[in-house]
């Protein structure tokens, strides 16, 4: 009876990784179908949202150095107006934060004047305003001669020091490390506008225009990407419950095929081992029958095949047990599969 039932449970199990099988091919065919369509028709789509997702992280990060200079709301307007719309919202608020980070600008307007400063600049060497807005914010914060050369910018760090100093009535020994500070901002400011002034007026350029261009190209893709990015995040949240259905499925199925292959193993050693005792039954019936009585090791033929049944019974009993130790785990996977399939 218990070989019946084992043989029973077996058929169980193959349904269940049969139904396994069907769901592994289920997820695995809604994520081809997800993948060909960012691959084909969503890539625009998806680029528009990563520029949004990155540009929501840089906005965080603007308006919250924003606060501790005092910006307003129209402080990135006023960004756009000084370099002449030829820099992304993006770019400008990475620079400015940037220079918010360095500690060199007090206002909004301090600000946007350095930005038209430095795009100006970078016109006269042949480069965009974000090169120039670099080497402007960055030379002045970290005190570099060489990333301000960029701009043809020199600044003498003991003669701005000296310069200041006479202006707060201080000796260059008596300034705080914030005032040799303040002193290198103003003598690398005062060096710009120097060179701006030599250029004389700003002329819009065909480089200018393709810049505009390009920057609200970049302000299109953001906008994009915030009208989609709800149910891009939506569909990329589902791909990811798809993606670990997935795995678990996977990591289960090996489980309970590994639990299949070792039961089958199982039933064959006890299908032989009732054949020797079915066996051993009948030789026992035919000694008795017969009324052998030689000796096999000492032993008789009847005491023999009645020893020999004896522990054969024990060898099945045990192997049974063990089986059916093993039900429980195999049974609870696939209800757990049976489960997420109909999900």
């Amino acid at each position: 009876k218990k070989t019946k039932k084992t043989k029973e449970d077996m058929g169980r199990f193959r349904q269940a990784t049969a139904g396994m099988r069907r769901t592994l091919g289920a997820v695995r065919n809604n994520l081809l179908l997800v993948t060909f369509a960012f691959g084909t028709l969503g890539a625009a789509i998806g680029k528009s949202v990563k520029d949004f997702a990155k540009f929501e992280k840089v906005n965080l990060g603007f308006r919250e150095l924003g606060k501790s200079v005092g910006f307003s709301s129209e402080a990135l307007n006023k960004l756009k107006q000084a370099t002449d719309g030829t820099v992304s919202s993006m770019e400008l608020m990475k620079q400015a934060n940037n220079a918010m980070l360095l500690g060199i600008v007090e206002s909004e307007d301090q600000m946007a004047d350095m930005f038209d400063i430095a795009q100006r600049l970078a016109s006269a060497v042949g480069q965009d305003a974000t090169f120039g807005i670099e080497s402007l914010t960055t030379g002045i914060g970290r005190q570099s001669r060489l990333m301000l050369d960029n701009l043809g910018i020199i600044v003498k760090t003991d003669e701005a020091y000296k310069s200041y100093a006479v202006q707060i009535n201080k000796s260059v020994g008596e300034l705080t490390e914030q005032e040799k500070k303040t002193a290198f901002i103003t003598a690398a400011m005062d060096a710009a506008r120097e060179k701006v002034d030599r250029l004389g007026s700003e002329q819009e350029t065909v480089s200018m225009i393709l810049s505009e261009t390009s920057a609200t190209i970049g302000e299109l893709s953001i906008a994009l990407g915030k009208v989609f990015s709800p149910a891009v995040v939506a569909t990329a949240r589902q791909i990811t419950e798809w993606a670990e259905s997935l795995r678990m499925l996977v990591f289960e199925f090996n489980i309970l095929r590994g639990i299949e292959l070792e039961e089958a193993e199982m039933l064959t050693l006890i299908d032989a081992k009732n054949k020797e005792l079915n066996q051993s039954y009948r030789d026992l019936a035919k000694a008795q029958e017969q009324g052998i009585s030689f000796w096999r090791w000492g032993i008789d033929a009847i005491t023999f095949n009645e020893m020999a049944i004896s522990n054969l019974k024990k060898q099945l009993e045990k192997l049974t047990q063990q089986y059916l130790a093993m039900l429980p785990e195999g049974e609870s996977i696939a209800k757990n599969q049976e489960k997420i399939s109909k999900n």
